[in-house]
């Protein structure tokens, strides 16, 4: 949605987004805005909207070591930003870390013979220049909650992504021009 005082501009559209059958069930609201003010008004169903094609299939948690780890998602009742991680057991709650700001889950990065650990992306600002960047975190999963084992430190390179293959390979994408620098 956007607004502006070009006329295409006045026409928006929201997502109405629902859970259905084990899949997300997508699709748009078309809203219009007077020329005199900057409040969109539901104006009916969107026509043709690329959000009706949108129907991804909802995951079972994410289970380590026999912990379903599920996200708690920011709620006004809290004024930090980011998600809070849980631990569940047989549909107990065991733990729940802090606040933090969690871009990506994996399971993976498990030596031979060792339990997986978690490797999460997060956002953190170095503590050397205060430059805000994506660093990769692992943790050991327990009944107890997270045990970091390694974390991208203020002196590792930022990264725009990063994911562990199949093979247990770490892929990571460092931002462009970072490349340039290490060559």
């Amino acid at each position: 949605m956007f607004d502006q005082k070009y006329p295409a501009t006045k026409e928006g559209e929201i997502a109405d987004c629902r859970l259905s059958a084990g899949r997300l069930q997508c699709a748009g609201i078309h809203t219009h805005t007077a020329p005199t003010t900057s409040i969109p008004v539901v104006a009916g169903p969107a026509r043709d909207s690329a959000l009706s094609g949108c129907t991804p299939e909802v995951r079972p948690p994410l289970t380590i070591n026999g912990v379903a780890i599920r996200p708690e998602p920011w709620s006004p009742a809290s004024d930090q930003a980011g998600i809070v991680l849980s631990g569940w057991i047989d549909g107990m709650r065991q733990w729940r870390s802090r606040r933090q700001n969690v871009l990506s889950l994996q399971r993976g990065l498990a030596m031979t013979g060792a339990d997986s650990l978690l490797f999460t992306l997060e956002r953190h600002p170095s503590s050397l220049d205060g430059e805000d960047g994506v660093r990769p975190y692992v943790y050991a999963v327990s009944r107890q909650g997270l045990v970091a084992r390694w974390r991208g430190s203020a002196l590792a390179w930022p990264l725009l992504d990063a994911v562990v293959s199949r093979d247990g390979t770490l892929c990571a994408a460092p931002p462009r021009g970072l490349v340039r620098d290490l060559e």
